[in-house]
Order: C-alpha cells, then sequence, then structure tokens
C-alpha cells in the first residue's frame, strides 16, 4: 500500500521534472527522421528546425536556449553572396538573450527573415542543414 502511495507521488513528479528539461536541448545537428519531417512539411530543414528551437525559447522566453539558438544559427550562416549579415544579426540575437533583451532578439529574427528568409528559400531552402 505504501508502495503504491508513494509511486503516485513520485511518478508524476519524476515525469514532470523529465519533461521540464525537453525543451532546453537545441537540436544543433538535425537527424534523418528530422530531415524527412522538413521534407514532409514542404522541404524546408530550417523552417522546421526554427519551429521546434527558435520559437518555443523565444515564446518562453527561455533566455539560455536562446542564446544556444543564435550561436546555432550564427554556425549555419551561408558563405554565398548576400548572406553576409547573417552571422552578425544572429550574433546580435545571442548578445540580446544573454542580456535578456527580449525585443532587441525579437528584432534581429525580423532583420534577418526581411532581409535574408526569401533568398535563402530561393537557394537553400530544401537542402538539409549543415
Amino acid at each position: 500500500m505504501l508502495t503504491h502511495r508513494l509511486l503516485r507521488i513520485l511518478l508524476p513528479c519524476a515525469l514532470a521534472a523529465a519533461l521540464a528539461g525537453l525543451g532546453n536541448e537545441v537540436n544543433a545537428s538535425p537527424d534523418r527522421a528530422h530531415h524527412a519531417d522538413a521534407t514532409a512539411r514542404g522541404g524546408r530543414p530550417l523552417a522546421v528546425w526554427m519551429a521546434g528551437n527558435a520559437a518555443p525559447a523565444l515564446a518562453r522566453p527561455d533566455y539560455p536556449t536562446l542564446v544556444r539558438v543564435f550561436n546555432r544559427i550564427a554556425q549555419m550562416a551561408p558563405t554565398s553572396q548576400g548572406f553576409d549579415r547573417w552571422g552578425p544579426i544572429a550574433r546580435e540575437g545571442a548578445g540580446a538573450a544573454s542580456s535578456k533583451d527580449l525585443e532587441t532578439a525579437r528584432r534581429a529574427c525580423k532583420d534577418c527573415h526581411d532581409t535574408m528568409r526569401a533568398a535563402y528559400r530561393k537557394t537553400f531552402g530544401d537542402i538539409a542543414l549543415p
């Protein structure tokens, strides 16, 4: 009886603690399943990665995760002409997130999307992430 009572109390707590940590990891190197999911959603792996990593961290806001997300975005910067601001914008977002400045972090997202999203989709949209 005592074991059953303890399980009823401890199991939900353990499950909640495990689930609480799920959103804190940035999917730094998407696997094949992630790419397959992206292909199923219109062939845009970066969009799926952003939806699974950047959007939730921005919505909470989860500043430590946002810093990791922006740093990962900076690492994914294309080297092609026209994307030279990608890295600096992402680093600006990381700095804003580390300072817990949500508005500047959001502005970094908007700046990047406004200046590079269309060109990125046209050039790299269906290519797996680096």
